[in-house]
């Protein structure tokens, strides 16, 4: 048999151990549950699926550059709509009541 006092110190030796076990791991876990170093792991988490989607994104333009050229080219044309119509005046329309407030002489032309 062993010596009780040998078994003794095994278990506080044992006990240390395992308290130290315990607040390292609590320590690990007060860093990573952190609010300042949980929002930097989400921003680089954001920024790297942001790079990876960019990326993507980046590949299949080259892939097919017309699908890409067309896309711009309707998005453009949106945009500029307004601008574009400006080109193109519209004649103004002659109604009853606009024939009605016209001189005379320019109701007998038409």
């Amino acid at each position: 048999m062993s010596d009780p006092v040998d078994e003794i110190r095994a278990a506080e030796r044992r006990a240390v151990q395992a308290r130290e076990r315990l607040s390292d791991d609590f320590q690990r876990l007060q860093v990573r549950l952190n609010p300042k170093t949980l929002a930097k792991d989400a921003a680089r988490s954001a920024a790297d699926a942001g790079q990876s989607a960019a990326a993507s994104g980046l590949d299949f333009a080259k892939a097919n550059p017309a699908p890409i050229a067309g896309a711009v080219a309707v998005t453009g044309l949106f945009l500029l709509r307004h601008r574009i119509a400006k080109l193109f005046p519209r004649k103004k329309k002659h109604t009853v009541a606009a024939k009605a407030k016209a001189p005379r002489h320019q109701q007998k032309e038409d």
